[in-house]
């Protein structure tokens, strides 16, 4: 990879990752400045296969020099992980794919229905499909035209993207929760304004009784609300399998992510489609 930046001649080449685990050789921190950034700037091509994108960072084994003590510290508080072999891996969380590819993934609380191919997957060599654990959002940072969808896939048990969207980390939090907030969250946002408006108007004109009938109306309104919401999240799809590209020039270039789900058991069916996806012009 090194050699491939110095030279210029990323575009040329095809790295896979046998894992979803990411060498610190690579990639010293989840921040688009890394070799792995630079090497897809320059027009180079990366199959992932694994679970979530730089959610670990593989760890030289010269660089631990810790402890029972503290490496059990680390692994309890989630900073370090730990897999069935003893191998220690850095836990970046998703901080790992939105700092170096600026997606964002979801964790589904059960699998999704069987990824759909698109036509752009078929064109890249996909045949075989799977049940999506971990997608990404096709909205908001994610959308863009350098994001091309492969396989989508509609999750069983949406969850809101304010649940899993990336928060800075903040040293002190105080939550102060108030009647207006309550009802809030009880009845919606724009319902509250329009029903603590109607409560002051009502008092003001002396008519305490209509206070009961704006409560009421602005309940229904919520429920409108919320079914209308739900709905459109249960249509919502996210992308299973995606190709997201750095360098114009080379538009079939960029990050390449497929199966996404833990690779316990690759099919001979599944190699063949990695084989065409990776050298797919």
């Amino acid at each position: 990879m090194e050699n491939a930046v110095k030279t210029y001649t990323a575009h040329n080449c095809v790295i896979v990752f046998s894992q979803d685990v990411v060498p610190d050789t690579v990639c010293h921190s989840p921040a688009p400045s890394t070799l792995v950034r630079a090497f897809l700037d320059l027009g180079g091509r990366i199959v992932w296969i694994g679970d979530n994108p730089f959610y670990y960072q593989g760890l030289s084994k010269n660089k631990i020099i810790l402890n029972d003590v503290e490496k059990e510290k680390l692994i309890a508080s989630g900073v370090l992980a730990q897999n069935r072999a003893g191998e220690i891996a850095r836990q970046w969380g998703l901080d790992g794919p939105y700092g170096v590819l600026g997606v964002i993934p979801i964790f589904m609380p059960a699998p999704s229905d069987k990824v759909k191919i698109t036509r752009d997957g078929k064109n890249f060599g996909f045949r075989n499909s799977w049940y999506s654990n971990r997608p990404i959002i096709k909205k908001g940072l994610t959308l863009h035209k350098r994001l091309s969808v492969l396989g989508h896939s509609k999750p069983i048990l949406p969850i809101p993207t304010n649940k899993i969207l990336p928060r800075p980390k903040e040293k002190s939090e105080v939550t102060v929760p108030t009647a207006f907030s309550s009802l809030s969250g009880l009845l919606g946002l724009v319902p509250a304004i329009g029903t603590a408006v109607a409560a002051v108007i009502s008092y003001v004109t002396g008519g305490f009784a209509g206070i009961y009938g704006y409560l009421i109306l602005a309940s229904i309104a919520s429920a409108i609300v919320y079914i209308a919401y739900w709905s459109l999240r249960q249509k919502e799809t996210y992308a299973s399998a995606w190709l997201k590209n750095f360098n114009d020039k080379y538009s079939q270039s960029g990050f390449l992510r497929i199966w996404d789900f833990e690779p316990r058991e690759v099919t001979d069916e599944m190699l063949r489609d990695l084989l065409k996806v990776a050298v797919h012009k």
